[in-house]
């Protein structure tokens, strides 16, 4: 039957003093498994990111989005307007509908909570 014994610890010094005693005991290396938990947003430690958890560059974001709605929106009533001699009454309600469901839609974007850090247990 296998055993596992599973240990938590403070800092990777501190899980490497107890693979040292681990090998003074006989353990070889392919009886001894190591792996961290990283707190949330805290994946990886590359320059190529993901060490952060939110990107500083994607705050405001949710008025951009917001303006370019309301951009879109106006568009498409103009589109609408314009196509209004060939199309007709229905093209005028699209563009106005679409227009402000797109407005409603980006103004009712709710920022993600917060994460905070998962402790681990004592």
């Amino acid at each position: 039957m296998t055993q596992i014994i599973a240990g938590v610890f403070d800092d990777n010094a501190a899980a490497d003093r107890a693979i040292e005693k681990l090998h003074d005991l006989g353990f070889a290396d392919n009886d001894i498994d190591r792996f961290d938990v990283n707190p949330p947003g805290r994946h990886h430690g590359l320059p190529l990111g993901g060490d952060e958890g939110a990107d500083k560059g994607a705050k405001g974001g949710e008025m951009g989005a917001l303006a370019g709605a309301a951009v879109g929106g106006a568009v498409g009533a103009v589109a609408g307007l314009v196509a209004s001699p060939l199309i007709g009454p229905v093209a005028i309600a699209g563009g106005l509908a679409a227009g402000a469901y797109a407005v409603l839609s980006a103004s009712r974007w709710k920022r993600a909570p917060r994460r905070t850090s998962c402790g681990r247990p004592a």
